[in-house]
């Protein structure tokens, strides 16, 4: 499946975003569009694997009145900060000396040209965007704006140019629309200098690439090129000091590297030839030369940025609530704002008797404060500011959430099911023993645990890396590869079939000889036996351990306070899964249980109406991971595992399984705060500016201080402590 972000300018409510979203929905073949109001894009998914059309997506944004663009969308600080300060500096004089009542030849006239150049010059990106909308058919937070300050300086233009109008009392509206606007730009200036501190953890995570890498030429000599230009394959130099521009392997050279990025460890790793390298790590010390593995978007560094960038695209299921009430609030304002008008005159006209110019007045200010306070800005910002934050926040944690939806799900949780090996314990098991069932000469041993070391070299699993690490290797090479995640595997080597895994495994396979396995024994609680058959017939089997990690009985701990309960399921034999448990303070656990048995741990605690998440590393963990609500995927894990997850553990700590749920269930009441506080604003204050109690400047302020208030409240995601 394609997938594209897209830079949108023009946007400032939730009604924006919903307009950009139907406009991309209707180009041909995009079956999935979010956009995000703090980071401006838009995030559009295809039905295939062809490349996005551009040119649609370009051409539908613009028939809905906005722009794509292919640079960062948002305006300029110091530009919207000189139109800011220009429109400040006009707007004050006129605004005390019309509440001083201070009166002098002229003085109109002279607003007149003040006002214009505030109207139109300070606010003309106010005006562009409310046409553009007014084209499309539609209507956003700026044609409330724009029909506001519109109405009250042309209100006032006549008033000033036609001396018949200046009969009718001479009242002119400059300093209402000039601190409107004003106090419009302020309220856009602070909320983009949020907005920048929101993004502040993706952009320090984009600076841990380097811009540059140098490469070994043939020939020896080096060349720096753009980071870009770099291929799989190619041999770079890194000195002390400097970046990992690349994933790869050291082929020359000794280092200490910091990888504090990825696990989380301040202390430096020792890299020597073999070891494997992340981009944007840092050589502290030494020259290395390195293979690059993984460039581009394929390094680890830059999936964490991926991750990063596109959760706040998805949205959480709060938010469309909000997206319903923006898609009809704006027009619904407009006949609230046409109500009042037409209300407040011939209220006053008819009913009080008042006069023309008196009714006139009045019924234009409650009208420009209805248009002015409703503009829909917090109700936009409310869930996608506090989920840039979170997003922001987490991956400075280590933890990696895909979205909004993710969060929303995570804050539910109820039972989390936890994988044994390389979850709950450290992964790295060793082999404590090998045991034979008959007698063989140490050459022939030798030989056959070469077989054996072999074919568990073509797999991934910790127990698979264990035993090639304790057997030596045949030089030919493996066929007939097969692999059963959390059972076993089996394949020829120099032309002989090889098995090892589990007794049901080789079972399975008809291997000879497996009612002599009870000769051997049982393995003590806390071991893993694995059985490896040659020919055909059962030779023995390996005794592994593998340590419950140091954290985890404290991450048990702090789940149940959090009111999660924790269940272990592991395909290891029951002793072995029952001490791990009991070594954790776990109460629930399940024994032999396959892959697809996992998935229907999950789908059965689900249908008992409670909430799942799974955690676990490996392929086999790989269904349940899918299956359940929530999949916490750990960071050290298979790449399956990985993709299959909604967050990442980045550390790799059992406890980030808990910050993770605790930032989640913050995040979610922020949300809540924010949309509590949006709404209510709109409801409380609409029927005080219909009713003329809110003077049209002060619902400006308020206007814009809605805004900065759901702003600065998601900001306080950024000190989340873990």
């Amino acid at each position: 499946m394609a997938k594209m972000k897209l830079a949108i300018a023009g946007m400032h409510c939730a009604s924006c975003v919903g307009r950009v979203e139907e406009a991309l929905r209707s180009v041909p073949g995009v079956r999935r569009v979010a956009v995000s109001l703090p980071l401006n894009q838009a995030l559009v998914d295809n039905e295939n694997d062809e490349e996005i059309d551009v040119r649609a997506c370009a051409q539908a944004v613009a028939q809905a009145g906005f722009e794509l663009t292919t640079g960062e969308v948002l305006e300029r600080t110091e530009r919207l900060g000189g139109r800011l300060l220009l429109a400040a500096a006009l707007a004050t004089p006129v605004a005390i000396l019309s509440m001083a009542h201070v009166h002098f030849p002229f003085r109109d006239l002279l607003f007149l040209v003040l006002a214009t150049v505030v109207q139109f010059g300070c606010g003309w990106s106010v005006l562009r965007s409310a046409a553009s909308s007014a084209r499309a058919g539609a209507a956003n937070m700026d044609t409330l704006i724009a029909l506001g300050t519109l109405s009250a300086y042309l209100a006032s233009a006549a008033v000033t140019l036609s001396k018949p109008l200046a009969d009718l009392g001479g009242e002119v509206f400059f300093e209402a629309q000039m601190v409107i606007l004003t106090l419009v730009l302020l309220g856009r200036w602070l909320e983009q200098r949020a907005a920048g501190a929101a993004r502040a953890a993706l952009d320090r995570l984009v600076r841990l690439r380097p811009a540059t890498a140098r490469r070994r030429q043939p020939d020896g000599a080096e060349q720096e090129m753009p980071i870009e230009e770099i291929q799989i394959g190619d041999v770079l130099i890194v000195r002390p000091g400097e970046r990992l521009p690349v994933d790869g392997v050291v082929l020359e050279g000794e280092a200490s590297v910091d990888e504090s990025l990825l696990t989380g460890e301040s202390v430096p790793v020792s890299k020597g030839v073999g070891s494997q390298v992340s981009a944007g790590t840092i050589n502290t010390s030494g020259l290395l030369v390195v293979r690059a593995a993984a460039v581009g978007s394929g390094t680890t560094l830059a999936r964490i940025i991926a991750l990063v960038e596109e959760a706040p695209l998805r949205k959480a299921p709060v938010q469309r609530l909000a997206d319903r009430v923006a898609g009809v609030f704006v027009p619904a304002v407009i006949l609230l704002a046409s109500a009042t008008f037409a209300g407040w005159v011939v209220y006053l006209t008819w009913s009080q008797h008042q006069a023309w110019d008196v009714s006139w007045r009045s019924a234009l200010s409650a009208t420009v404060a209805v248009l002015i306070i409703a503009c829909p800005c917090a109700l936009g910002l409310a869930t996608p500011m506090a989920l840039v934050v979170a997003s922001g926040r987490g991956a400075e944690l280590g933890l990696l959430l895909r979205g909004g939806d993710v969060l929303q799900k995570a804050a539910a949780i109820q039972i989390m099911l936890i994988d044994k090996t390389g979850t709950l314990t450290q992964g790295s098991p060793t082999v404590t023993a090998i045991q034979w069932l008959e007698e063989h000469a140490p050459k022939e041993q030798e030989q056959l645990l070469a077989l054996v070391g072999t074919l568990e070299a073509g797999s991934l699993h910790p127990w698979a890396r264990a035993i090639t690490a304790a057997c030596p290797r045949q030089s030919e090479p493996l066929a007939d590869f097969e692999e059963r995640p959390g059972r076993g595997v089996n394949g020829r080597v120099a032309g002989r079939p090889v098995a090892a895994g589990q007794a049901p495994f080789l079972a399975e396979l008809d291997v000879a000889g497996l009612a002599d396995a009870p000769k051997l024994g049982e393995v003590q609680p806390g071991q893993t036996e694995v059985w490896f058959a040659i020919d055909g017939r059962l030779r023995g089997r390996f005794v592994l351990e593998d340590a419950v990690r140091p954290e985890a009985a404290e991450a048990v701990r702090r789940l149940r306070w959090l009111g999660v309960e924790v269940w272990l399921a592991s395909g290891d034999r029951p002793e072995a899964v029952a001490a791990a448990a009991a070594a954790v303070g776990i109460r629930q656990h399940f024994a032999g249980v396959r892959p697809e048995q996992k998935a229907d741990l999950v789908a059965q605690a689900q249908a008992t109406g409670l909430k799942v998440a799974m955690l676990g590393d490996g392929i086999n963990d790989a269904p349940a991971l899918a299956r359940a609500d929530l999949g916490i995927a750990m960071g050290s894990g298979a790449e399956v595992a990985l993709e299959a997850g909604d967050m990442v553990l980045l550390h790799g700590d059992l406890r980030d399984a808990q910050r993770a749920l605790r930032l989640a269930r913050r995040t979610l009441s922020i949300v809540k705060q924010n949309l509590i506080f949006a709404f209510n604003y709109n409801l409380l204050a609409l029927p005080l500016a219909a009713l003329n109690v809110l003077d049209p400047m002060i619902a400006s302020a308020a206007m814009g201080a809605s805004s900065l208030s759901v702003v600065l409240n998601s900001l306080r995601l950024r000190r989340f402590d873990p």
